[in-house]
C-alpha cells in the first residue's frame, strides 16, 4: 500500500501533486497519513516551508476522508431505500 510522504522531497509538492498522491489512498491508508503528517507538525521540529507543505498535504487528506465518507453514507442511504421502496417515501 502506497504511502506517501512529504518530508523526503527537496521542494514542496505542488496542489496538483498533491491531489495525485491523495486520491490515490485509500480512506484507510489516507487515516494512517493524516496521522504521521500530523505528528510530524506536533514535534516542531519541521522549517516553516515544511510546516506550511505538511499543512496543505493534511488538509488534502482529511477532505479526502471526508468525500469517502460521503460517498459510503450516500450508498447505505440507497441500500436502505431499497430495503423499503413505498412511495411516500422522500
Amino acid at each position: 500500500s502506497p504511502v506517501y510522504t512529504l518530508i523526503s522531497l527537496n521542494r514542496p509538492m505542488t496542489k496538483e501533486e498533491i491531489k495525485e498522491k491523495v486520491d490515490a489512498l485509500t480512506y484507510d491508508e489516507a487515516i494512517a497519513e493524516t496521522e504521521r503528517v500530523l505528528s510530524h507538525l506536533e514535534e516542531g521540529n519541521l522549517p516553516i516551508d515544511e510546516v506550511l507543505s505538511q499543512s496543505r498535504y493534511a488538509v488534502a487528506l482529511i477532505t479526502h476522508c471526508r468525500a469517502k465518507i460521503a460517498q459510503v453514507g450516500k450508498e447505505v442511504d440507497r441500500i436502505l431505500d431499497d430495503l423499503d421502496p413505498s412511495p411516500d417515501k422522500e
